[in-house]
């Protein structure tokens, strides 16, 4: 069986921090996929300025990856605030069913959140088609800290609710950017016994 992952960054840009996006768990959890054989498992790159939509730049995912990525029989897809936007986006899309879903401190519309009107223009606002989400991906798992400063942990719940799955909440963690919080992430990610 072929195994892939790919991983959605939250954008520096939107957010709003000055932390470069590759110091967040996104490295990290691409070793621990490739651990466990995912050898094909990429980071995308964040939404540029040609893609400013989570839609434009979950359309251009899809066409670069329909072959191989997508076509996979056991493909993850990871994201983490606007990545997490864009993994939604593309799971609304005609796609064949992937593996997983896993979607960390994705933001859904509930306030505050930082740089919401930025946030809510790149997600052309923050109604889901759920049904087609959920018929999308055979798993979820929704991740989220109690003390998420940018996203508000009641986004977390509403996505989990919405797809069907209990929140995953990480004690003092903030938004996943510190080497710390990144090692709470990893352990509920990869080393909680499987539901």
């Amino acid at each position: 069986m072929s195994r892939a992952a790919l991983i959605f960054p939250d954008s520096v840009e939107v957010v709003g921090t000055d932390r470069n996006y590759v110091s967040f768990w996104y490295h990290g959890a691409k070793n621990e996929l490739r651990k466990r054989g995912y050898f094909n498992t990429h980071i995308l790159s964040p939404p540029d300025a040609e893609h400013t939509t989570a839609q434009a730049w979950a359309d251009q995912i899809r066409q670069e990856h329909s072959d191989g990525f997508l076509a996979s029989r056991d493909v993850r897809l990871f994201g983490q605030g606007l990545g997490g936007v864009g993994l939604l986006r593309l799971l609304e899309q005609p796609i064949e069913p992937i593996s997983g879903a896993y979607l960390v401190s994705t933001p859904v519309g509930i306030p505050p959140i930082a740089r919401d009107a930025e946030i809510a223009a790149f997600a052309n606002g923050y109604e889901f088609d759920y049904s087609k989400i959920r018929a999308t991906s055979r798993r979820f798992r929704v991740f989220h800290a109690d003390d998420d400063p940018q996203v508000p942990v009641a986004n977390g719940a509403e996505l989990a609710r919405q797809v069907g799955v209990e929140l995953t909440l990480i004690q003092d963690a903030g938004h996943f950017d510190t080497g710390d919080s990144c090692e709470k992430l990893y352990a509920a990610m990869f080393y909680r016994p499987s539901a």
